[in-house]
Protein backbone atom coordinates (compact mmCIF):
# COMPACT_ATOMS: atom_id res chain seq x y z
CA UNK A 1 0.00 0.00 0.00
CA UNK A 2 0.77 3.56 -0.46
CA UNK A 3 1.24 3.76 3.37
CA UNK A 4 3.85 1.02 3.88
CA UNK A 5 5.95 2.52 1.17
CA UNK A 6 5.82 6.00 2.52
CA UNK A 7 6.46 4.05 5.87
CA UNK A 8 9.49 2.12 4.34
CA UNK A 9 10.34 5.88 3.49
CA UNK A 10 10.39 7.20 6.68
CA UNK A 11 12.17 4.18 8.53
CA UNK A 12 14.84 4.41 6.03
CA UNK A 13 15.77 8.43 6.45
CA UNK A 14 15.12 8.08 10.05
CA UNK A 15 17.57 5.17 10.11
CA UNK A 16 20.22 7.54 8.27
CA UNK A 17 19.72 10.45 10.30
CA UNK A 18 20.09 8.36 13.30
CA UNK A 19 23.70 6.65 12.24
CA UNK A 20 26.61 8.07 14.68
CA UNK A 21 29.02 9.89 12.96
CA UNK A 22 32.05 11.46 13.93
CA UNK A 23 33.59 15.05 13.60
CA UNK A 24 37.14 15.72 14.37
CA UNK A 25 37.63 12.43 16.64
CA UNK A 26 34.22 13.20 18.58
CA UNK A 27 30.88 11.40 17.86
CA UNK A 28 27.79 12.75 17.03
CA UNK A 29 24.60 11.08 17.77
CA UNK A 30 21.45 12.73 16.13
CA UNK A 31 17.52 11.39 16.83
CA UNK A 32 14.91 12.37 13.99
CA UNK A 33 11.05 12.40 14.59
CA UNK A 34 8.90 12.07 11.45
CA UNK A 35 5.29 12.02 11.10
CA UNK A 36 3.55 10.49 8.03
CA UNK A 37 -0.10 11.51 6.74
CA UNK A 38 -1.26 9.68 2.96
CA UNK A 39 -4.12 11.56 1.04
CA UNK A 40 -7.00 10.96 0.78
CA UNK A 41 -6.78 8.42 3.59
CA UNK A 42 -6.09 11.20 6.07
CA UNK A 43 -7.09 13.99 4.21
CA UNK A 44 -7.02 16.13 0.74
CA UNK A 45 -5.70 19.20 1.77
CA UNK A 46 -2.33 20.15 2.96
CA UNK A 47 -3.55 22.16 6.11
CA UNK A 48 -5.51 18.90 7.10
CA UNK A 49 -2.43 16.52 6.19
CA UNK A 50 0.17 18.42 7.83
CA UNK A 51 -2.05 18.54 10.95
CA UNK A 52 -2.14 14.81 10.25
CA UNK A 53 1.51 14.52 9.97
CA UNK A 54 2.58 16.64 13.10
CA UNK A 55 -0.02 14.54 15.08
CA UNK A 56 1.32 11.17 14.06
CA UNK A 57 4.57 12.52 14.83
CA UNK A 58 3.88 13.31 18.36
CA UNK A 59 2.26 10.03 19.24
CA UNK A 60 4.83 8.84 17.74
CA UNK A 61 7.17 10.49 20.39
CA UNK A 62 4.54 9.68 22.93
CA UNK A 63 5.34 5.95 22.21
CA UNK A 64 8.84 5.89 21.76
CA UNK A 65 9.46 7.49 25.41
CA UNK A 66 6.60 5.64 27.08
CA UNK A 67 8.09 3.48 29.72
CA UNK A 68 8.48 -0.18 28.20
CA UNK A 69 7.65 -3.19 30.76
CA UNK A 70 9.60 -4.37 33.72
CA UNK A 71 12.09 -6.52 32.84
CA UNK A 72 12.53 -9.93 35.23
Amino acid sequence: SCREHAQGLTDKIRDMVEEPFTIEGRLFRLSASIGLAVCPEDGEDAETLFKQADDNMYRNKRNECAPQGKIS
